[in-house]
């Protein structure tokens, strides 16, 4: 399969992409103290390590009544990994392929955090063009070489009343790539197959908001890969194996 190939299939699959349980919860923070109250109400077969979810009203999948959520656009940014391969159109089992991440400034926002391109929409923006003005801002990426393949399901932060909408995006052409020195301290590739290796979601517990969280991550920077960035990585993780076992079946 080549790229173009893996591309339009990226494309085909997002089109009727609509999981009954997003992944988002995988890698959801969750109160210390209510995973032990879980685990007395209901026994051990609620795991605490694996982003129980610890009250159906606080779902990432849906929002709370009356709440008014600040619509967010983020971009999970795909490329050619270099490789090996002789030719331009490699096997999908061949195919090499990095994930671009941004290590915020620290003036920001979840400043020193591992994050995707993107933020709020201005007025009267739409998704899709907040996503390319997110990116060429961030990124110095023209908007004419990412081509956007698809969204994966909207989901809410409802501590920070955020309603976030993921795009998948292939960047064409990153020779021009550049960090924004105002926004972005480092730019982080990954290859795919480090998130793919389930050794490097880890487990920790932190204090947040003056509360003990048990908080999984990824370990593939210095900085830990966690919160929002890392749910959205689980649920393109989880789409990216519907795709191979759609392929192998």
């Amino acid at each position: 399969m080549s790229y173009t190939s893996l591309i339009q299939h990226f494309k085909r699959m997002a089109e009727g992409y609509s999981p009954e349980e997003p992944y988002y919860c995988e890698m959801h923070p969750t109160p210390r103290d209510t995973i032990a109250s879980q685990i007395r109400t209901y026994g051990t077969n609620q795991n605490p390590d694996h982003g129980t979810n610890q009250n159906p009203d606080l779902s990432p999948q849906k929002p709370l009544k009356g709440v008014l959520y600040t619509e967010s656009a983020v971009c999970i940014p795909l490329y050619q990994a270099p490789s090996n391969h002789e030719g331009p159109t490699p096997l999908f089992e061949n195919a090499k392929l990095e994930l671009i991440y941004t290590l915020r400034k620290q003036h920001l926002s979840h400043g020193g955090q591992i994050s995707f391109p993107g933020g709020r929409l201005d007025p009267n923006e739409k998704s899709e063009q907040a996503v390319a003005r997110e990116i060429e801002e961030e990124l110095s990426i023209k908007a004419e070489t990412v081509e956007l393949i698809g969204e994966l399901p909207t989901f809410y932060l409802h501590h920070s009343k955020h309603k976030i909408t993921p795009f998948i995006a292939w960047l064409h052409d990153i020779e021009s790539m550049n960090a924004c020195p105002n926004e972005v301290d480092e730019i982080i590739r990954v290859p795919h197959e480090q998130l793919l290796d389930t050794k490097r979601i880890k487990m920790e517990q932190w204090t947040l908001r003056n509360q003990i969280y048990n908080v999984p991550f990824y370990y593939i920077h210095r900085v830990p890969l966690w919160g929002a960035t890392a749910m959205i990585t689980a649920e393109w993780l989880r789409f990216y194996q519907t795709l191979t076992a759609n392929k192998n079946g």
